[in-house]
């Protein structure tokens, strides 16, 4: 399997069905109260919250199958993820001030996980209409 085989879209519909199981701020992931380091993003680990960046390493690993490593930076969950990523950050960056990252977004004091969702649905939407 490559990258290609799994398209952006699915990525972000299975972020965003993640995120509207529970959202959270200022960490990666919950899991009962407690934060979720990233090498706990394993294939069908149960998180109870996550935040954007969270839902797309959630979606990322459970689509292809694969954990994410911290030795292999070219792995295919993280060539998956970063489509996502870089689909997400052109929602944000059209619709609202440019910001460098997705937890920046995320984690501001005002933002809702309604808004979340929203840009995860903008940018399946706009991937679906590409063709991604």
């Amino acid at each position: 399997m490559t990258a290609d085989d799994i398209k952006t879209s699915k990525v972000l519909r299975a972020a965003s069905d993640i995120l509207g199981r529970g959202w959270c701020q200022g960490y990666l992931g919950r899991r009962d109260n407690a934060p979720v380091a990233l090498s706990q993003f394993q294939v069908g680990a149960e998180i109870d919250e996550v935040c954007l960046q969270g839902a797309l390493v959630k979606a990322s690993v459970d689509l292809t199958g694969e954990a994410w490593t911290g030795e292999n930076a070219d792995c295919l969950t993280r060539r998956v993820y970063a489509r996502a990523e870089q689909a997400v950050l052109h929602v944000i960056n059209k619709a609202w001030l440019p910001f460098i990252s997705n937890d920046q977004w995320n984690d501001r004091h005002d933002r809702t996980q309604a808004q979340v969702l929203e840009v995860l649905d903008r940018a399946a939407a706009a991937e679906e209409e590409a063709g991604r």
